[in-house]
């Protein structure tokens, strides 16, 4: 099957190694910092995550929207439908965390998971796909660092368990919408770009 076929026959797509060895390592060097940042001076853009209480998360951080805005054409290919960004999210998930079962909201109509990091030696946290709420049919992904997985983000139940023997565990989210499909109007979120972006 062509990986756009197997897109939309399942609702998602893992792409293993999507980000290059030199791009991941400047981006895990850089989050590890903003994260220690945020112990010592409380960023404004880093929110309380009501979803992940226990996580660091950053809406929006610049160096994530340029992997979203780069990623944009690549994620185009392999789905076979021409996407536009809305947002990107990173979150240091932490011991406690669960990301329980949920479906997003019309920005995140295709998203994509990224793996960074987690801590050497600990166990993959699988990522959780199902077309029914209860996930009875839930079919299981694991991303190494680099890994990405696509996926109908307001179609595809999915979730993580309960992060219990992980100190931390890293993502990034990167959201974006059909060019020309329903939800087009969410591109950059709804936020002014000031005429700066294309």
């Amino acid at each position: 099957l062509m990986t756009s076929e197997l897109f939309n026959q399942q609702g998602y797509l893992h792409v293993p190694n999507f980000i290059d060895d030199t791009t991941m390592s400047l981006l895990k060097h850089y989050l590890f910092l903003r994260v220690k940042a945020g112990h010592a001076n409380y960023s404004a853009t880093e929110k309380q995550d009501i979803q992940a209480p226990f996580s660091h998360s950053f809406y929006a951080d610049p160096l994530s929207e340029t992997i979203l805005d780069k990623s944009a054409k690549a994620i185009s290919s392999y789905i076979g439908e021409d996407v536009v960004p809305t947002y990107s999210y990173t979150r240091m998930y932490g011991r406690g965390d669960e990301l329980v079962r949920h479906r997003d909201r019309e920005a995140c109509e295709i998203s994509a998971s990224l793996h960074i990091a987690r801590p050497k030696g600990s166990e993959i946290s699988p990522l959780y796909f199902s077309k029914n709420r209860d996930g009875s049919d839930a079919a299981s992904v694991l991303l190494e660092s680099s890994d990405i997985v696509i996926y109908k983000g307001c179609d595809i139940w999915h979730w993580r368990e309960k992060f219990e023997d992980h100190k931390w565990y890293l993502q990034m989210f990167l959201h974006y919408v059909k060019k020309d499909g329903p939800n087009k109007a969410h591109i950059y979120d709804k936020r002014p770009m000031l005429g700066i972006r294309k």
